[in-house]
């Protein structure tokens, strides 16, 4: 199979380094830029599997997706995290708190929590 080198422009190429190093992107945008650099770079590919844990399919569609999209291609996408309680529970557990007692709901202590 023939490699095909250099796609990415030079201007594509700092993009990616400046993104690989700001500190403020996770581990796993940082190792997809870095993929994305390796290969082209025609970097040998199980050092590129090594350093970044993407297989060369992988790296290859990483590729695709930021010369498609740019940057949000190869971003991670941060999801909110799913709430545990809804706005009523949550009303209801601080309504409890500040307003019942242990022995409302059948406990023989004067206090919530027992210090040792």
């Amino acid at each position: 199979m023939r490699l095909q080198k250099n796609r990415l422009r030079e201007m594509n190429k700092r993009e990616l380094e400046d993104f690989s190093q700001d500190s403020s992107r996770s581990p796993k945008e940082v190792h997809r830029a870095l993929a994305i650099l390796m290969l082209n770079e025609s970097l040998a590919i199980e050092l590129l599997e090594r350093l970044t844990g993407y297989s060369r399919q992988h790296a290859y569609k990483l590729e695709k997706k930021y010369l498609k999209n740019g940057l949000q291609g190869i971003e991670v996408s941060k999801k909110d995290p799913k709430k545990l309680l809804t706005k009523n529970q949550i009303k209801f557990v601080v309504k409890m708190l500040y307003e019942s007692t242990p022995q409302d709901y059948g406990y023989k202590t004067e206090f919530g929590i027992q210090l040792f």
